[in-house]
């Protein structure tokens, strides 16, 4: 049996409303779909986050069902479950992925649970209401394990409770990060590693970069860029995903490229520039440098911050005409241009004898304390602020929408709220 697994497709995301970036999601799905033909794969497995968002335009679902057509033609299956981005209005029993599933595009595979019993069942895949928590397909046995959120990982030990003795392959749209703070959706290795004894393959999705847990647990990352923060790390240039193939015990795994759209994530520093105009040449040579990477055609992605201290007010700085080099040296599709740059002043309170730090972290709470959502508890909210701080600028792996989970989670917690298993 063979088949190709991939994940967090994030159909419907562009960047500055582009309609290129836009096609761009579709395009790496289709490039997927057509190296499923070439290889004649069994089937196709999809491990979450097909959709960026739940609630999606008309134009993306149609845009969707064309780009799963060349499949549903051929009668080729693709195999589905939920990611966090699937979820409609944070519904877990409602999702686009189940139209496309009565619309016979996909299979879509999810658990039942029973919040009230702390249960979790699996039930064989029913046609006619198009869902189920198993499927059988070419004499293999295939579960969905789904997405768990914050709950992650007290969810996965009740489904060890309820999978059978032995299976084949399990879809889990959840990260395995044991060294992060992001917790929503994440387990640890020691916790993932029972899932071993159980399958022969487990299908991860959820972290949008490739990674593996010895040689049963394969997260093949996001086919596109989806967040700024994923773009230049090492092997980032192209997507990918797997190709697997079972032959009896053996699991014979190999790595397929998806070739993406150029990024480019600048950081400018125009430190030392005595006016305007030599800050705005160093932009330009920046500009000059990257566009001699560019292969004849290619329209990169362009993201740029201009950071520094100057001695004039950075904000003399004419945007516009920063973006007009960009455009006239780069022509990407989109582009985004950030002014951090700020003038060198001496501080006012530098005879205190304080850190920059101190300071800042004194000035947050003051505020905190002023602000009915921060009275509970100032120094959690604080700490939470300074983490998020930490987070963005020292940990490549952040994404934003990881930041918001890790910020209603937390809050949460703070104001005391309660959380079921249907959150």
């Amino acid at each position: 049996m063979k088949f190709i697994h991939c994940s967090d497709i994030h159909l419907g995301k562009t960047f500055n409303d582009s309609r290129e970036r836009y096609k761009d999601y579709f395009t790496a799905l289709s490039a997927v779909i057509n190296l499923t033909l070439e290889e004649k794969a069994d089937f196709l497995l999809i491990a979450g986050d097909l959709f960026h968002e739940g609630s999606i335009a008309p134009s993306i679902m149609s845009d969707a069902m064309d780009a799963l057509q060349p499949l549903k033609d051929k009668g080729i299956p693709i195999i589905a479950i939920e990611g966090n981005h699937d979820m409609f209005r944070r519904r877990r029993d409602e999702s686009w992925l189940h139209f496309l599933s009565r619309q016979e595009y996909i299979k879509l595979l999810r658990p039942q649970i029973d919040p009230q019993a702390g249960k979790i069942e699996f039930p064989p895949y029913d046609a006619e209401n198009a869902v189920g928590g198993w499927i059988n397909q070419n004499d293999h046995t295939i579960y969905g394990i789904g997405y768990y959120g914050a709950i992650t990982g007290r969810m996965l030990e009740l489904t060890l409770e309820s999978l059978p003795g032995r299976a084949d392959i399990g879809i889990f749209h959840g990260g395995v990060w044991d060294n992060n703070i992001i917790t929503i959706g994440r387990v640890t290795t020691e916790e993932i590693m029972p899932l071993k004894e159980r399958f022969g393959y487990v299908a991860l999705g959820h972290g949008h970069r490739p990674y593996q847990v010895e040689n049963f647990a394969f997260n093949p990352g996001a086919l596109e860029i989806v967040n700024r923060e994923e773009a230049g790390a090492k092997g980032s240039e192209n997507g990918t995903a797997c190709l697997v193939e079972i032959k009896g015990k053996e699991v014979i795994t190999q790595t397929l490229k998806i070739p993406r759209r150029k990024f480019i994530d600048l950081k400018i520093d125009i430190d030392d520039s005595q006016t305007t105009d030599e800050a705005v040449i160093k932009i330009k040579d920046a500009f000059i440098k990257e566009a001699a990477n560019l292969s004849n055609g290619c329209r990169p992605v362009l993201f740029a911050d201009i950071r520094g201290r100057t001695v004039f007010d950075a904000f003399e700085i004419d945007i516009k005409q920063i973006q007009d080099e960009a455009d006239r040296i780069l022509n990407p599709i989109t582009t985004t241009i950030s002014n951090q740059a700020s003038k060198f002043l001496i501080s006012a309170q530098s005879g205190s004898g304080k850190d920059l730090d101190t300071l800042f972290r004194e000035t947050i709470l003051d505020l905190v304390k002023t602000e009915n959502i921060g009275r509970q508890d100032p120094e959690a909210v604080l700490n939470l602020i300074f983490e998020l701080k930490k987070s963005v600028i020292d940990d490549k792996e952040t994404d934003p929408g990881q930041l918001m989970d890790l910020i209603h989670g937390r809050m949460d917690s703070i104001l005391g709220r309660k959380k079921n298993l249907n959150e």
